[in-house]
């Protein structure tokens, strides 16, 4: 042990030394030794040792997957004594190997040759003094051995019979990660490979253990001898070339294989009731042996009973050969639940299959269609229909249409799961609709007398107005929700036309009269009347086919067309094209993504870039659906395939530096999973990120940070049944969170941190050595820089039915043709707006001069800063109205509340000083597009209409007692109320039984302040005042009750007053005004 002496005085000290056996557990006598020291001389100050250090690189549990070396670093945390580091002291302790550096002066150090084992480091320091710190943390490293190769392999039967034998086998190299095993048993019976190579487990493992140890089961193998083989592979190998090794082992005669039931069974939940139609069934099964292999059955007991449990109380009950197959039994009743199961039978036991359930329902259900409306304005219009069944409930219906009293029924709908749907008819018509229904046992309904009717009349049509008479003609578009859920505003929805639609491709082909067709389609909502044309994107047009995609504009309420209209206006020869997709599919381009993907092509071998950064080359391998989320869906056949097997090649373009986000559209059709998504080139340190199904779970790993798993399994039938929104982000340091549709659904850390800079290709679908390859449907991909933390559009994935949408009758627009109408702005108001900070109403008036309607389809603008020079100018224009026909002599007021203005803005005004105004000029132009012929079109545009702007003071934010500004003795500040609704908030602190004042002076022109005193708790009022002396300034005198911090809040007297010159000076003194 040391003596620190630095605390003794110079002197002469015994030191004694005891000791004592075992058995002398009290001390009572131990063996004793004196000697003695002195201490002399002048002290030194006492050396503290420095503070331990902190290893720094490579991070803990680091993988070297190439050389013998390591190079260590560490940083030092300082000294107590404010002593210089002079040395440290590497050593790598408890491995395979050791090795330390002695006592260096650097904080790194390149270890000497070791051997591919893991590793445990430390690090210690010392100052110049000689003073060593502790150990450092233990940190890990690795050093892979660039050969894999199986090193044992071996049985473990777990019965006396081997009908369950567990397979233990082990790998070395490549420092056992990122290694998967593959066991596989030929289910030939004599040793041999020649049989077919059945997959017992794969797993990502290097060795596996009693837990996770695949277990043979080897009853539906043959008696004798069979191969056994192991492979494994590093996660940038395929199997191709993997590490082999093979054994044998010797089954030796079992029980039968149980039996596989065959009907009547549900093949997806077998405890699930499956109906038949009648008292006879046949009840079939087969052998649960592999195809060639021996069969051991003797004999089957067949059982069959209303109890859950086949064996107790049996309807039947009765053996058969073992060549059996099937049975036929008919039962004395309609039972609703019976139970049945097969038991194979031989010198060595039995087996029993797993049970059937199964009931019968020999009663059809009833349906039939819902009362409709007497009339229909429009062509297009849903009917619905719904039934019920006691039993087995309903699986479809039929649905039958005639066309008036002596017309015939015809098939509308055939084997129909829906309960509505459009039907598309002639003008004048009447229509009469009935339905039938089917249950699940296959009972059929008769069609009965019950029918609902419907006649077309275009001449209920209510007055509608025009949206522009640029265009010819328009149609309704009826959009059609089908589900049972709302669907949500911007939703992209697809109209098709064909020859089997009406109207057809090659009516509406004929009708557009733009020069290049189909330009002239524009989509409407209401007719523009409280929005303007709608994005869209025309996909095809041609007399066989035209296809338009555009967004939904407000919720569509479930099962139902909602109360909005949209219109498809066409006829104008002088439109032009105005297509962005990413306008209508998402997400929409912004300065982030690195490869955007619509994946709208839906043929050929090329994925254009809307980002524009690098078009991708689809292999041949993939195929096109026309089925995908919006649109086509580029098909990923899995991994199934002989190797290679690529994908998609997205190319060295732009890289993410640091944060990313991937996302993408995916409907699943393989559960082992496979690779979204990688960045790989395919040689050492081949990758710089992963995004992968690891069978049903989601997997993001990073090169050289490591990787996780997202604890949620995506093995429910909704996502391989539709597409689905999966996202996931990278923060460039560790943390990684996945979304779905677009909710975030976890947050895991990585366990290093950073992601590696160098360049590698993107490949979409498999990996740089083509395996792994995903089995899905792909309907958009998008790899963007940051990581996001919105996907609105995600929540689309809970959309697995598509609207239906159609088109109604065509109507005609017709030019009035009698009078002139002349319009006129008659004034333009400005107000501040009450409803949002710093935003403004603006109402203009504009009046009908003339003598005729102005009929619809004109626009009115509002400028800032600019005087439009003629129609069609709208430089300056923040805001514009769609007219309602205004008739002669009529006038109407058209309001706007604009939530800032350009040059307004928060951010426009951080140029000016606080407190400072700006003035803006806005006018008004009637008929803006130039649109209705006038005698007089110079009274279209007002006069000029100032608004002044302010700046908030210095203070702001400060509109709550939170925010509240310390108001100290003695010293005025300048405030200013610079919008409606602003407030200032002040905080003090009085003494009790002082007496303070508070006063609002030097009020701007507009400015009139109302003065408010609070409690501690800025919730109790204590005193108010507005005017003071006859003035519109504030006073208060108050004597503090307490000692505390007090609140004082400043508004305008008008709660919508605020902004330009209302500025004012408050100041906090110490007592009143007939003190002193």
């Amino acid at each position: 042990c040391d003596w620190h002496t630095q605390d003794y005085a110079n002197g002469t000290y015994p030191i004694v030394v005891e000791v004592a056996d075992q058995t002398d557990l009290s001390w009572s006598n131990p063996e004793t030794r004196t000697v003695s020291y002195s201490l002399e001389g002048a002290r030194l100050p006492a050396n503290h040792a420095p503070e331990r250090p902190t290893p720094t690189s490579p991070y803990d549990w680091y993988v070297y997957y190439s050389g013998s070396t390591a190079q260590l670093c560490a940083q030092d945390n300082g000294d107590p004594d404010g002593d210089s580091i002079a040395g440290y002291y590497f050593d790598i302790f408890d491995s395979a190997e050791r090795w330390n550096s002695g006592w260096v002066s650097g904080n790194c150090v390149t270890t000497g040759a070791l051997g591919p084992y893991n590793y445990q480091w430390r690090v210690k320091v010392r100052d110049g003094s000689g003073a060593e710190s502790a150990w450092s943390e233990a940190w890990h490293f690795t050093l892979v051995n660039p050969v894999l190769s199986v090193t044992e392999l071996y049985f473990e039967p777990l019965d006396a019979n081997s009908e369950q034998v567990r397979i233990r086998a082990c790998t070395s190299g490549l420092g056992g990660v990122g290694i998967t095993m593959r066991v596989s048993v030929n289910d030939a019976s004599d040793g041999s490979g020649n049989g077919t190579w059945r997959v017992i487990k794969e797993l990502g493992v290097p060795c596996f253990n009693e837990i996770d140890a695949p277990v043979w089961h080897t009853l539906r193998y043959g008696d004798g001898k069979h191969r056994v083989r192991v492979e494994a592979r590093g996660n940038t190998a395929s199997w191709n070339g993997a590490a082999v090794r093979e054994a044998t082992y010797t089954v030796p005669h079992r029980r039968p294989a149980y039996p596989d039931l065959l009907a009547p069974i549900n093949p997806v939940n077998w405890s699930e009731v499956v109906w038949v139609a009648d008292r006879t069934v046949t009840l079939r099964w087969q052998s649960g042996a592999l195809p060639g292999s021996e069969e051991r059955t003797g004999q089957y007991r067949l059982r069959v009973s209303t109890n859950p449990d086949p064996a107790v109380a049996p309807l039947l009950d009765t053996t058969l050969s073992g060549g059996t197959s099937e049975h036929t039994v008919t039962f004395g009743d309609d039972y609703a639940h019976l139970y049945w199961n097969v038991t194979a039978i031989n010198d060595r036991g039995s087996t029993t299959s797993d049970k059937g359930h199964f009931g019968i329902d020999r009663t059809p259900p009833s349906a039939g269609v819902q009362a409709l409306p007497a009339t229909s304005h429009e062509t297009v219009f849903t009917v619905r229909w719904n039934g019920t069944d006691d039993r087995s409930g309903v699986r479809w219906y039929d649905v039958q249409v005639r066309d008036g009293l002596r017309g015939e029924w015809t098939d509308w709908l055939l084997e129909s799961t829906k309960t509505f749907a459009l039907f598309t008819g002639l003008s004048g018509h009447q229509y009469y609709f009935r339905a039938r229904a089917a249950d699940v046992a296959g009972n059929w309904q008769s069609f009965g007398d019950s029918q609902a009717t419907l006649l077309v009349d275009p001449g209920s049509r209510p007055q509608e107005v025009w949206w522009d008479p640029s265009y010819s003609s328009k149609r309704t578009l009826i959009v059609l929700n089908n589900e049972s859920r709302t669907l949500l505003d911007g939703y992209p929805v697809h109209l098709h036309l064909d020859a089997n639609t009406q109207p057809t491709a090659a009516e509406m082909y004929s009708a557009s009269l733009s020069p290049s067709k189909c330009d002239d389609f524009a989509i409407v909502f209401n007719n523009g009347v409280s929005f303007s044309n709608v994005n869209r994107i025309v996909r095809s047009c041609s007399p066989t086919a035209i296809d338009v995609w555009f967004r939904t504009v407000g919720d569509i309420p479930a099962a139902s067309t909602g109360t909005t209209a949209y219109y498809l206006y066409y006829g104008n020869p002088s439109a032009l094209p105005a297509e962005d997709p990413s306008m209508v599919w998402y997400p929409t381009v912004d300065a982030y993504p690195l490869r955007q993907y619509y994946m709208h092509e839906g043929s050929g071998s090329t994925l254009y870039d809307a980002s524009g950064h690098y078009n991708g080359t689809i292999s041949s391998e993939l195929s096109w659906s026309p089925d995908g989320k919006f649109g086509p869906a580029l098909v990923f056949p899995g991994d199934e395939d002989p190797e290679p097997r690529p994908a998609v090649y997205a190319g060295t373009g732009a890289q993410p530096a640091s944060a990313f986000t991937v996302e993408v559209w995916l409907k699943r059709t393989k559960h082992y999973g496979g690779i979204i998504a990688r960045q790989e080139t395919g040689g050492a340190e081949p990758w710089r990120w992963s995004f992968m199904f690891q069978g049903d779970k989601l997997n993001f790993d990073v090169e050289g940070s490591g990787g996780v798993e997202h604890t949620r399994a995506f093995d429910a039938a909704t996502y391989f049944d539709s597409f689905h929104h999966y996202a996931v982000t990278f923060n460039g340091a560790s943390e990684v969170r996945f979304y779905v549709d677009g909710k975030l659904d976890g947050t895991y850390t990585l366990p290093g941190s950073g992601l590696n800079p160098a360049a590698a290709p993107l490949h979409i679908g498999a990996n740089a050595i083509e395996n792994q390859r995903v089995g899905a449907l792909m309907s958009g991909f998008t790899l963007s820089n940051g990581a996001r933390s919105a996907f609105p559009y995600g929540r689309y994935g809970l959309i697995t039915q598509e609207p239906t949408l159609a088109l109604g009758s065509a109507l005609q627009y017709t030019t009035p043709v009698t009078g002139t109408p002349d319009l006129a702005v008659e004034s333009v108001a400005v107000y501040p707006s009450s409803l949002t900070e710093g935003g403004y109403i603006v109402a203009a008036t504009v009046t009908n001069q003339g003598d005729a309607t102005t009929g619809s389809g004109f626009y009115t603008d509002l400028y800032v800063d600019h005087v439009p020079s003629q129609a069609g100018d709208y430089t300056g224009s923040v805001h514009y109205w769609v007219a309602s026909p205004i008739e002669p002599g009529q006038a109407v007021t058209l309001t706007a509340e604009l939530p800032t203005l350009p040059g307004g803005s928060d951010a426009s005004l951080t140029a000016l000083s606080e407190a400072s105004e700006i003035t803006k000029t806005m006018y008004v132009q009637t008929d803006s597009s130039g649109v209705i012929d006038e005698p007089d079109e110079q009274n279209n545009l007002s006069p000029g209409a100032p608004v002044c702007i302010a700046a908030g003071d210095p203070y702001e934010p400060d509109d709550s007692h939170v925010q509240a500004t310390g108001l100290p003795l003695g010293a005025p500040q300048a405030h200013t109320l610079h919008a409606v609704r602003d407030e200032d908030w002040f905080s003090f602190s009085a003494i009790r039984g002082r007496t303070y004042t508070i006063v609002t002076t030097e009020l701007g022109l507009a400015a009139d302040t109302y003065l408010y005193l609070y409690g501690d708790d800025a919730t109790t009022l204590i005193a108010i005042n507005d005017d003071h002396d006859n003035s519109l300034a504030s006073h208060l005198e108050w004597t503090a009750p307490a000692d505390g911090v007090y609140y004082v809040a400043v508004r305008h007297w008008n709660p919508g007053a605020g902004g330009c010159a209302n500025g004012y000076t408050i100041l906090l003194s110490e007592g009143g005004s007939r003190d002193g």
